[in-house]
């Protein structure tokens, strides 16, 4: 339930959202679009000299490029992406996250439930990527699931699917093909090796410690129902 978010391209440009007419933006590529939960505010990131983004029109952040955005649960605080003298950074309500050296465009970007704690992939360096809580980065991986990093819902850990490693330290019986596979990630900890986990919507939680995802090993589907143990 929610307001569609969509853009029309008329010949000035973009013009048109949800039927409502909009300050033309004339020959500019949309990178995001976002309605708040409660659909009273709009922000949109498109490309131009710099490029921008607009929540109901009003400028918030420029860059070289924007990427991805996200409101929180409330819709009070925003969470953006930016490109600055050849760098990405991550924005929440105006303010850059502590580890901002990001080498491409950061994705999946999401509050916690409650809206206090942030989480976004990103590649500090090239070839590898990184989930960050809070600006801080966790283990290197090749790839991260776009959409996985998910908040439980009390927001005390993120579960999120990752491949491989950026170059697998040297140690007895590790072999390319065991450092080569989709694990789930929760908090520090690895679990499964599967030929692909779909989790680009992140994943199912059906109570606060327990959620389910569907992974592939071989020719075989799996539902894999996760429950975390607290000691």
């Amino acid at each position: 339930v929610g307001r569609p978010s969509f853009v029309a391209l008329g010949p000035a440009g973009m013009d048109l959202v949800d039927g409502d007419r909009l300050t033309p933006y004339p020959n500019k590529f949309v990178y995001d679009l976002r309605f708040s939960p409660d659909g009273k505010r709009l922000a949109l990131a498109a490309s131009g000299n710099p490029a921008s983004v607009r929540v109901n029109e009003a400028i918030v952040s420029e860059g070289t490029f924007v990427g991805q955005l996200a409101f929180s649960h409330d819709g009070a605080r925003l969470m953006l992406a930016a490109q600055r003298n050849g760098v990405w950074v991550v924005e929440v309500d105006g303010r850059e996250q502590p580890d901002p050296a990001l080498t491409v465009r950061p994705h999946s970007l999401r509050f916690s439930p409650d809206g206090r704690r942030v989480t976004y992939a990103g590649s500090r360096t090239r070839g590898s990527e990184s989930v960050f809580v809070d600006g801080v980065g966790g283990k290197n991986y090749l790839r991260i699931t776009q959409g996985s990093p998910t908040f439980s819902p009390g927001g005390e850990w993120i579960a999120y699917a990752a491949y491989g490693k950026e170059i697998p330290p040297a140690r007895k019986g590790a072999t390319k093909t065991s450092m080569s596979k989709w694990r789930l990630v929760v908090g520090d900890a690895e679990a499964g090796n599967y030929d692909e986990i779909w989790a680009a919507a992140g994943f199912v939680f059906d109570g606060s410690d327990s959620f389910y995802l569907v992974a592939v090993r071989g020719r075989k589907f799996f539902r894999v129902e996760c429950r975390i143990v607290r000691e």
